[in-house]
């Protein structure tokens, strides 16, 4: 805050004073009483310097007393200006706390969801495998149960479907799906294996389950395959023989990912198979 100021600089004494002087010396000078100020009141001119000089005095002092209220004007400009920006830096650094605590807030309501989420989600995995596993050991003891009771054909049918599911080459092209360079042993395999339910039959559900699924799987990977596939020598392969717009290229791409996609599922049943024939 500024302090009082006075009303101003040069006050009404400081000039009347200053104006009688100057008019006395203006009328000892000029007037015919001067003879006799010379002669009875010789002390009058020295009066009236002294009157003069007394003024010059009180002004001066009273201009050096507006000057220091100016400084410690200025100086309390300054020092309020200091603690305005000093408020400023303080209410910029409240309010950068401020988002930085609102940011760490976000961040530990969102792991927070994040953890809540994850434990739902380990909940649902761990009931799904809970399940999974109730699943498998009612499977295993089917399978247990109905491994004793195998005829000597649906024996001799499962050691054949084994054959298909053992061999390296076929498990290998599928679950290492490259379709530029497919081999054309497996095909034929597969091939048979989709035919098969045409000359065979099993009489145990669960053989009969499998075989099921396996032909299936290799009937959908065989009619996929003739879509795109081409020969190339000894291997076949799905390159595009002639050049195509965007779209039947497209097209082609969707269809050959569909083919690594049944080949990936017929990989899946073929393995499934093994463990249910080491079962037997």
């Amino acid at each position: 805050m500024l302090p009082a100021r006075k009303k101003y600089a040069f006050g009404p004494l400081f000039i009347v004073l200053g104006a009688i002087a100057t008019l006395a010396t203006i009328l000892v000078a000029v007037l015919p009483v001067v003879t006799w100020v010379n002669s009875n009141a010789i002390w009058l001119p020295w009066l009236v310097v002294a009157a003069l000089v007394a003024a010059v005095m009180l002004l001066i002092a009273r201009v050096t007393a507006a000057k220091e209220e100016i400084v410690i004007a200025d100086e309390t400009i300054v020092t309020e200006v200091e603690k305005a920006r000093q408020t400023t830096e303080g209410l910029n650094k409240a309010r950068a706390d401020a988002d930085a605590a609102k940011s760490d807030a976000e961040k530990a309501k969102a792991m927070a969801r994040a953890a809540v989420e994850q434990t739902e989600t380990d909940r649902v995995a761990a009931a799904a495998a809970e399940a999974d596993a109730a699943e498998t050991r009612a499977a295993l003891e089917s399978l247990r149960s109905a491994s004793a009771a195998l005829s000597e054909p649906d024996r001799d049918l499962a050691r054949h479907l084994f054959e298909y599911a053992s061999d390296g080459e076929l498990l290998t092209m599928l679950g290492s799906f490259f379709p530029y360079q497919i081999p054309q042993g497996p095909v034929r395999l597969i091939d048979e294996l989709s035919e098969l339910p045409v000359i065979r039959a099993a009489r145990n559900a669960e053989l009969e389950r499998h075989f099921g699924q396996l032909a299936e799987a290799a009937r959908t990977w065989r009619l996929k395959f003739m879509r795109v596939a081409s020969t190339d020598g000894d291997h076949f392969n799905t390159k595009l023989d002639r050049h195509v717009t965007d779209a039947a290229y497209k097209q082609h791409t969707a269809m050959t990912n569909e083919l690594g996609d049944a080949g990936f599922d017929l990989h899946e049943k073929l393995l499934a198979y093994q463990r249910y024939y080491a079962s037997l």
